[in-house]
């Protein structure tokens, strides 16, 4: 948390400065991890988390697997169940609950609402109104069953929208967690509202003109948006890459950057991308609470 604390201040600062709210999704287990092993660091998360929420970002509950609430440890499972015929999914949070341990999605759905509910009361603010999820991996069940159940348990558990929607077999050429612009909003039979991530950016690199290549190559795949139809476009950014190095090729090493100057000057890269973006384009900066009932 040394160099994560001053880092999530610098991003409050930079979203009030360019007026560029974000949506977080928080991966409970992680939270939980961190207050049961280390008091003072889940303290300075939850100072964190407070200044993000004081900057107008909202904070929304994802997860990657089945855990312990009380302590972010994984159970143990004597076997590795085997891989269902057809499953088209990262091998992530539906394949870990419920072909892993064997627990339906749907409870396991209102369980991750307390846990959030309980961060949030940590936070000593007010959940989103409208809650969103997004499951870890991008993992949500394969066949039409799975998919069913997750969708019921999300409008059972209270959330308002899902923003997970995923395409393509994992592990192929055609796996895509992107959905383009203009169709990546849509009512699931429960009533959810899906607002499904349109592209990916790399919040780790050290160049605005770098950012902004990557992201007119990835607008190239959202046409509607560059014929400024209506839509949402939602990016979705890592904040741990910020502390991570990148070389040739892809090579990536994670969490060696130790000097804050560096991260803080990533922070400044992607918002004044992201500001560059939302002028050019005439888009209208939210939240998925709020774009809820845009």
């Amino acid at each position: 948390m040394p160099l994560w604390r001053p880092a999530m201040k610098h991003w409050a600062v930079c979203s009030q400065k360019f007026r560029l709210p974000t949506s977080f999704f928080v991966a409970l287990e992680d939270a939980a991890a961190l207050s049961h092993c280390d008091g003072a660091g889940y303290a300075a998360l939850i100072d964190g988390l407070r200044d993000l929420v004081g900057s107008g970002a909202e904070l929304h509950p994802h997860n990657h697997f089945l855990f312990d609430p009380l302590t972010g440890v994984r159970p143990t499972s004597e076997n590795e169940p085997v891989l269902p015929d057809g499953y088209t999914k990262r091998l992530s949070m539906f394949f870990d609950v419920v072909h892993r341990h064997g627990l339906p999605i749907g409870p396991w759905l209102e369980t991750l609402r307390e846990i959030h509910a309980k961060l949030m009361s940590d936070v000593g603010r007010a959940s989103p109104r409208r809650l969103a999820f997004r499951a870890g991996g991008w993992d949500y069940g394969s066949s039409c069953d799975e998919l069913s159940a997750y969708v019921e348990g999300l409008a059972r558990a209270g959330f308002a929208v899902d923003s997970s929607a995923c395409r393509g077999r994992f592990g192929t050429t055609n796996w895509l967690a992107e959905t383009p612009f203009g169709s990546n909003v849509f009512r699931l039979k429960s009533g959810v509202l899906e607002i499904g991530p349109s592209l990916h950016l790399n919040c780790g690199r050290d160049s605005t003109w770098r950012l902004l290549v990557d992201l007119g190559l990835a607008l190239r795949r959202h046409p509607g948006l560059l014929r400024r139809q209506d839509g949402a476009l939602v990016v979705v950014l890592h904040f741990d890459h910020l502390f991570h190095e990148y070389g040739p090729r892809g090579a990536q090493e994670n969490f060696v950057v130790k000097d804050f100057n560096v991260v803080r000057g990533r922070i400044d890269c992607i918002f004044q991308a992201l500001q560059r973006l939302k002028l050019m384009l005439g888009l209208k900066a939210t939240t998925f609470s709020e774009a809820a009932v845009l």
